[in-house]
């Protein structure tokens, strides 16, 4: 039980770790087409 949750928990940091690298990298490829 505690390892599962732990893995639930593990995940929801992950998909918002990932969901900042995409609005990093949506930023920086906005950034270089206008510059």
């Amino acid at each position: 039980m505690t390892i599962t949750s732990g893995n639930s928990l593990d995940d929801s940091v992950e998909s918002e770790n990932i969901k900042e690298y995409n609005f990093n990298m949506s930023y920086i490829f906005f950034f270089i087409i206008n510059s």
